[in-house]
């Protein structure tokens, strides 16, 4: 839903010369919440009545891993987490 801004927002970052760690934890924080929005429509999807295949569900079940995992790295300022997803494609 929010593809578009969520890219300007990660290039708006990413072009920058020098990121303060203040603009770090913006779009970081902006990117989670991206995600947290996009899973919530995929649940009421499913909950409403949406099938999803196998491939699928496995691939949603990731991403809210790798969502929580970040989260959780973003609350408590760290930069590891036991067992961490660091790759979609390598979970």
């Amino acid at each position: 839903m929010y593809r578009r801004r969520a890219r300007r927002d990660f290039l708006r970052l990413s072009k920058s010369k020098k990121r303060s760690a203040k603009a770090i934890r913006s779009a970081i924080r902006k990117q989670l919440q991206y995600i947290r929005r996009d899973v919530g429509y995929i649940v009421r999807f499913v909950q409403n009545g949406a099938k999803l295949t196998e491939k699928q569900k496995n691939c949603l079940n990731l991403v809210t891993t790798v969502y929580e995992q970040q989260r959780m790295m973003f609350e408590d300022s760290t930069r590891s987490i036991p067992r961490r997803i660091v790759s979609l494609a390598q979970p």
